[in-house]
């Protein structure tokens, strides 16, 4: 089992309660970044047939398999798209990620997407993200930053589904429904049990003395756009 199991499940799950049409169109920012780990290879899986995969990545890492997945090979800030979206998924590295939650929901985003279109990202769950080793001291910075200042400092207390809504609410109601927050925090016991079959293909950190993986760290967010 891949230490993205979990996940993938989490992500099939929502889909089929989208029900989006097998044609959609779909946009996928960060598109096979991290070999499709964190879900374009389940967004791909779900619409490939039938539907219409636009990506963006600086580098094609797609698999032959999918090969009418059309790719723009480029940056995602520097790109201009002239057309629109029935679901929009998006999957950047930290340090884009975080810009784009806290600007382009409002504007780019939600100018991309279709009439009734959606909107899946993730959101750290707390700023232990920025602790892993192999993040630069820079990165973890602003990790912690957007913590503080997004999500208001309450980042500290108990980061519950119900708490994020309201924060997502707060800041997105007038253009967005809230349609699903998803804390990967359910599936912990799974993954821990993963862990310790197959932790070469883990990514962890110790937390009071605990090996936990990354997917405690995040909460999966949907939004449907509100025709305004």
């Amino acid at each position: 089992m891949k230490r993205t199991d979990i996940e993938a499940i989490n992500l099939k799950q929502i889909l089929e309660e989208l029900n989006l049409k097998p044609n959609s169109k779909i946009l996928d920012i960060g598109c096979f970044g991290q070999a499709g780990e964190n879900g374009s290879d389940i967004i791909a899986e779900h619409f490939y047939e039938k539907g219409s995969i636009t990506g963006i990545c600086t580098r094609n890492c797609i698999p032959k398999k999918y090969s009418n997945i059309e790719l723009i090979q480029g940056d995602y800030f520097k790109t201009d798209l002239n057309e629109k979206f029935d679901l929009i998924f998006l999957d950047l590295g930290g340090r884009n990620q975080i810009p784009v939650i806290e600007n382009d929901l409002r504007d780019k985003l939600y100018n991309l997407l279709n009439k009734d279109g959606y909107l899946i990202y993730f959101v750290f769950l707390n700023d232990k993200y920025a602790n892993y080793h192999y993040q630069e001291e820079l990165m973890r910075k602003e990790i912690i930053n957007h913590m503080q200042n997004y999500w208001l400092n309450l980042h500290n207390q108990n980061m519950t589904e119900e708490y994020i809504r309201k924060i997502c609410e707060a800041r997105l109601s007038d253009l967005y429904d809230i349609i699903s927050v998803d804390n990967e925090l359910k599936y912990k016991n799974d993954l821990l049990k993963q862990l310790e079959k197959d932790s070469p293909y883990l990514r962890g950190v110790i937390i009071n003395g605990e090996h936990v993986s990354t997917r405690d760290f995040i909460t999966w967010i949907v939004l449907k756009k509100l025709n305004n």
